[in-house]
């Protein structure tokens, strides 16, 4: 993936106002750096929703050159498996969009986008605790800010500009121990991590962090600042559904791994694209049971998906169009539901007045042989019993149309 100026190493943030040491504000409370810490961290462990817009400035002095790079950031997340990312700069912009068990990115520059398993980073994994786009949510890091604290100072109170207002804040330096962050390397010197931090609210609203490399080719060491701060905070609440939504922008081309050249890159690169499809049989909501073997000598669709999923929920018209369109011309559409109660899944279908049939995959056996590992998945199985499609993640019309055109059904109009 195209790497952006944003090097998340542990966002920074500095925000202009008052000199640090200012007095004591009314109603902020008296309370030691790790105590601001722990506060903090329990608040961001129990979050149920949040939308920050802010900036990260990258200062880099390179042999007395400086570069200064700011990019806007967005991060909004709307509970466990919802979030949102976006970074954006004058010559690009990278979006990550993730719901359910997909995770979407775009990179405006090399205008494409791909759809690729959700793979959370573990919290306890995440490095310095910081801003992240890999883990459960963009902020997840700061629930370990009083974790493996080997020093921690209360240089100073401040204030800053959140939503339009001036608030109180406590600046607190904090360096961690090994477990977080392992021994700089010969010519690397890293100065403690700086977090500004709402005094009422505890929540951070700016971060910094600064390093100095030495080379020996260099006269002077390299210097690099991340300063991050958060002018908008909404904290707490249930962002819109629209900002989980993720529409392809016009002329973008999917691939496997944003970055990788397009061409060939539409299906998931798992080894049964090729293969002989392994026959099952699962009962649909009526009890009836249906093989796959039954409709050797036709294109067979098959759509993993679950209740949950939102981007099956907006996929699933598609495949019920394509189900009527083709139907006459020998097409064969099951939608496999994932693991879930006959009657959640036979409530979904009903409501949305689906006809194509539903086979319940309840112990997730099919799942298992079929390597799933996100939903919403399709199978496109030609008329020799050949897996001649593997696709990840929400498709268009388009996408599904020109897969089973490859697989040979007859889609002309």
């Amino acid at each position: 993936m195209r790497q952006q100026p944003l090097v998340l190493m542990g966002v920074t943030v500095i925000l202009s106002a008052a000199c640090l040491g200012a007095g004591k504000a009314p109603g902020v409370p008296e309370l030691s750096a790790q105590q601001i810490l722990e506060k903090t961290a329990e608040n961001y462990r129990g979050v149920t929703g949040y939308a920050f817009t802010g900036s990260v400035l990258t200062h880099m002095v390179i042999q007395d050159q400086v570069q200064d790079i700011v990019n806007t950031i967005v991060a909004v997340y709307g509970g466990p498996g919802r979030s949102r990312f976006e970074v954006d700069t004058p010559s690009d912009r990278t979006v990550l969009v993730t719901v359910g068990d997909s995770t979407f990115t775009y990179a405006s520059a090399l205008a494409q986008y791909s759809v690729q398993p959700a793979t959370v980073q573990a919290a306890a994994m995440a490095g310095l605790p910081a801003l992240d786009p890999a883990a459960s949510h963009p902020f997840a890091g700061y629930a370990r800010l009083a974790d493996h604290v080997a020093d921690a100072r209360l240089v100073g109170r401040d204030t800053a500009t959140v939503n339009g207002r001036t608030i109180p804040t406590f600046v607190v330096d904090v360096q961690y121990d090994t477990t977080v962050v392992p021994p700089s390397p010969t010519g690397t010197a890293q100065k403690p991590k700086r977090l500004t931090i709402d005094a009422t609210e505890f929540l951070v609203v700016g971060d910094e962090t600064s390093i100095e490399r030495s080379h020996p080719a260099l006269p002077r060491p390299i210097q690099i600042e991340q300063r991050a701060r958060y002018s908008s905070v909404s904290w707490n609440t249930a962002p819109p559904d629209s900002m989980f939504a993720f529409n392809v922008p016009p002329s973008a081309a999917r691939v496997i791994r944003v970055g990788e050249p397009a061409g060939g890159m539409e299906e998931e690169e798992s080894g049964l694209t090729g293969k002989p499809a392994d026959d099952f049989t699962l009962p649909d909501l009526k009890g009836v049971k249906r093989a796959l073997s039954a409709h050797r000598g036709k294109v067979v669709l098959l759509d993993f998906w679950a209740t949950w999923c939102g981007p099956c929920r907006r996929e699933m018209p598609i495949i019920a169009k394509l189900s009527e369109r083709y139907a006459k011309r020998g097409l064969v559409v099951y939608g496999v539901n994932c693991s879930e109660p006959h009657a959640k899944a036979k409530a979904f279908v009903e409501k949305y007045g689906y006809t194509f049939p539903m086979l319940l995959d309840r112990d997730g056996s099919v799942q298992t042989r079929y390597q799933i590992t996100a939903i919403p998945t399709v199978f496109i199985v030609d008329k020799k019993g050949t897996i001649s499609a593997h696709l990840i993640g929400g498709r268009t019309e388009d996408e599904l149309v020109a897969a089973l055109e490859r697989a040979g059904l007859d889609t002309s109009p």
